[in-house]
């Protein structure tokens, strides 16, 4: 009996990794089958429809010039950000975090050498006029006063729902989006599963800290400088910076 339970595990055990096989493979292939606009292209009532939709959206070239690091840490040198420190990756670490303020020119002159993120800082339409950022689309103004998340590559902000929608602008470097359709909620480890914001258990690709969340759809997308994601109300998404980076998001 002991031996055919051995047994009966083992199949068990090799079942679930051939399925975290096939779902790697099939999530690299067809990480985002998602509408892609050339957002110079688009008119503004595609737009407006677009960004009320159920599914997300890539807009690709939405900034007419490319925001250079050195002039964006000149120009806004002396604003004060709120930077969080600590290990932000991990449920557990999640809990540790604290915060300290710091000018907006320390944190450019240390990004290589800290784990500080200056993330979900207001920057104002007077700060965005500055930095010369505006719309590659004559038609569509999508600026107001929106977030700033700038930080160190590996800055991550782990997985979680927001209850508004969302328009995430890259300015500067690369930052990875993985994110799941609300529907896959009850599977990722929310503890109310509720409407509002709300943070997952699951730490991403760690499978024991959420078992259920291998039932779950995952979607994947890299955004680059001048890509902004629609990404719908309560749709559960983490967050990595690849590169140093520079991020502005408007919340609806």
């Amino acid at each position: 009996m002991k031996i055919k339970n051995i047994y009966s595990f083992k199949r068990i055990f090799y079942l679930l990794i051939i399925i975290l096989i096939i779902k790697l493979i099939y999530n690299y292939f067809f990480s985002f089958p998602f509408p892609i606009y050339n957002f110079p292209d688009i008119t503004k009532t595609h737009y407006e429809e677009l960004i009320k939709g159920k599914e997300p959206v890539l807009f690709k070239n939405v900034l007419k010039q490319n925001i250079e690091w050195n002039d964006f840490c000149e120009k806004l040198g002396d604003k004060e950000l709120s930077v969080r420190h600590g290990d932000y990756g991990s449920t557990e670490g999640r809990k540790e975090r604290y915060f300290k303020k710091e000018k907006l020119r320390n944190v450019c002159q240390n990004i290589n050498n800290s784990s500080g993120y200056g993330g979900n800082n207001v920057i104002s339409l007077d700060e965005q006029k500055k930095i010369q950022l505006e719309s590659s689309n004559p038609s569509i103004n999508m600026f107001q006063k929106a977030k700033m998340w700038m930080g160190p590559s590996n800055s991550r902000t782990p997985l979680h729902k927001d209850a508004p929608d969302n328009l995430a602008i890259q300015l500067y470097g690369r930052k990875k989006w993985i994110f799941y359709n609300k529907t896959s909620n009850k599977n990722l480890c929310f503890d109310e599963n509720n409407s509002r914001l709300e943070w997952s258990n699951y730490s991403i690709n760690n499978f024991f800290t959420c078992p259920s969340a291998l039932l779950a759809r995952r979607y994947e997308k890299v955004m680059e400088p001048g890509d902004m994601l629609y990404l719908p109300s309560q749709w559960g998404h983490d967050v990595e910076n690849v590169t140093n980076s520079i991020m502005i998001n408007l919340w609806y």
